[in-house]
């Protein structure tokens, strides 16, 4: 059982489809001078250009949105493009971006002068509209994942930054146990192989490394023993571990594997989380603009073309009349 906070929002949490998340283990201090020969694998590169794409995008969106009457003055968004991280001019985003805002002119006082203002677009607004039903068809869930986030955590009390909150913030604090949730996909995953093959399997890590990532000889041996550590559960009471033991390290594996249960089989994921198709209609949304754009720039082209070959045919005509005006005065 939860208490809750204020709008929860795709927007405000980082996204498990982010292929950054492809390394399942993350090696602390204690490795550190392990050298690891790394080569670029050009298909993830680009999947984790693209979704900065739609990520830079979904910023804009909330700060508008967290706007009283999600209406704001476009040169009150160009003042904050340092802190929204966003590399062109508020115009040169809405050009590239159609669809997203509509545009109006009003006043910020009274008796002020007209200045340019932005509101959601209708397009966004459906959006909105299929964010709200993807998250109230996934509302088991929900609270399953946020059950599962706060048994994990410290006091099992997490903070969050929720939409609306005067303070920009909030917490939310499990008030109920629930041993249901208590059970990491790892143990699940070896529960269910001992039940198939009448052997018990020892819970642990399925680990593997992406195309053209090397490892030393030292690493491969410093992964082999700590796969071979006991499996602490991330809903396991650690209290009694010294937080810089071997120990503590496996629990946090398990941890980041309990948050991140999605895994990849190259570019896609396994297992997927329902809550993703919010950011597909998102990206879909963004994509009909970009078509849009990309048909207005191709009917501004076709109509220059059009003026250019009107022109030339002008001037092919005026030459020839005045051609035909000369021979004539000369003959005279």
């Amino acid at each position: 059982m939860l208490s809750k906070c204020g709008t929860f929002s795709l927007f405000q949490i980082p996204n498990p489809q982010n292929p950054a998340f492809y390394v399942l283990l993350q090696f602390t201090a204690s490795i550190s001078s392990l050298k690891v020969v790394w080569r670029k694998d050009l298909k993830l590169d680009q999947a984790i250009e693209n979704d900065k794409k739609w990520r830079l995008c979904a910023r804009v969106v909330r700060e508008v949105s967290n706007e009283p009457g999600q209406v704001i003055p476009l040169r009150y968004l160009e003042k904050r493009r340092e802190r929204l991280r966003l590399p062109v001019r508020i115009q040169t985003f809405l050009a590239h971006n159609p669809g997203l805002f509509d545009t109006y002119m009003d006043r910020v006082k009274p008796k002020s002068d007209l200045v340019t203002f932005l509101r959601p677009s209708d397009r966004l607004k459906r959006f909105w509209e299929q964010e709200k039903n993807i998250y109230r068809e996934n509302e088991p869930l929900i609270v399953a994942k946020l059950c599962k986030l706060l048994m994990m955590a410290k006091d099992r009390v997490s903070i969050l930054n929720c939409m609306g909150h005067p303070e920009g913030r909030s917490f939310l604090e499990l008030v109920t146990w629930n041993e249901e949730f208590a059970k990491s996909v790892i143990e699940t995953r070896a529960e269910e192989e001992s039940r198939l093959t009448g052997i018990k399997v020892r819970p642990g890590f399925n680990w593997k490394l992406p195309p053209g990532f090397f490892i030393r000889k030292e690493m491969r041996e410093w992964i082999s023993d700590w796969i071979e550590l006991p499996y602490i559960s991330p809903y396991e009471d650690v209290s009694h571990l010294d937080q810089a033991s071997a120990e503590m390290e496996k629990r946090m594996g398990g941890i980041r594997t309990a948050m991140l249960r999605e895994a990849y089989k190259g570019e896609e994921l396994v297992d997927r989380d329902p809550l993703l198709e919010i950011k597909d209609k998102f990206v879909e949304m963004l994509e009909e603009g970009h078509r849009q754009r990309a048909e207005q720039l191709r009917i501004h082209r076709e109509m220059i073309q059009k003026d250019m070959e009107l022109m030339a045919a002008r001037n092919k005509d005026s030459n020839h009349h005045e051609q035909i005006q000369h021979y004539e005065n000369a003959h005279c």
